[in-house]
């Protein structure tokens, strides 16, 4: 889905705020918010998980049904508490996410005065990736990561080099975003601060490189 600078709700504190593409602070969002066009709802990474799958012919003919139950060895919780959604992203590959079903439903309703927010995706899929690097956002005392096409989180500053640490693959660069070089780069071993890129500005910055959105919407099915 091409979008031209994308403007993203998401979660601070616990309550929805808008960020636009260039701005240097987000707004909270209330019931007089007007939107801009294409506007999109970053769900927070610590409560969404997205993965890819590999889906044979046969399996793809019933995945909206089966992939509960494809999934459910891969996870802890008990799967009818969960809300799945997929995309495919080629023949045999498909970008799966999934959040617990109270979750969705408490997002949707502190925007339930706004109808026109209709894709929902998880927030650390905004941020842009090239090659073996990992990208992360600072906002306060969290962070944003991306390390891989399916994969991030969102975690407390301090718990950042934590993360870094138990990749399978370290990146070859850290690309960070902030406003506080030297509190977040204060918290990285010598080996992780010296990968680190450097870029001024929060989500309104990142937003500035986004030319596409999150390639999967979990406003569907029952929460469609």
């Amino acid at each position: 889905m091409r979008v031209e600078n994308p403007s993203l709700v998401v979660w601070k504190d616990g309550a929805p705020v808008l960020w636009r593409a260039g701005a240097t602070a987000c707004e909270s969002v209330t019931e007089d918010t007007v939107f801009p066009d294409g506007v999109i709802v970053g769900l927070p990474s610590d409560d969404v998980r997205s993965t890819l799958l590999s889906v044979s012919p046969e399996e793809r003919k019933h995945l909206a049904k089966s992939l509960p139950f494809m999934m459910e060895e891969q996870i802890a919780e008990d799967v009818d508490d969960l809300h799945f959604v997929s995309s495919a992203l080629d023949e045999d590959c498909y970008l799966v996410a999934f959040t617990r079903r109270d979750n969705m439903a408490t997002w949707i309703e502190q925007l339930a005065s706004n109808d026109s927010l209709k894709v929902f995706a998880p927030e650390a899929l905004f941020l842009p990736l090239e090659g073996n690097e990992c990208c992360a956002v600072v906002d306060g005392d969290e962070v944003v990561l991306r390390w891989a096409d399916a994969h991030g989180a969102r975690v407390d500053l301090s718990l950042f080099p934590m993360i870094l640490d138990s990749l399978v693959e370290a990146p070859s660069s850290l690309v960070i975003y902030g406003t506080d070089r030297e509190k977040a780069v204060g918290q990285l071993t010598g080996k992780q601060a010296a990968l680190v890129d450097w870029r001024q500005g929060g989500w309104g910055t990142v937003l500035l490189l986004t030319k596409s959105a999150p390639q999967v919407n979990l406003r569907q099915g029952s929460f469609a």
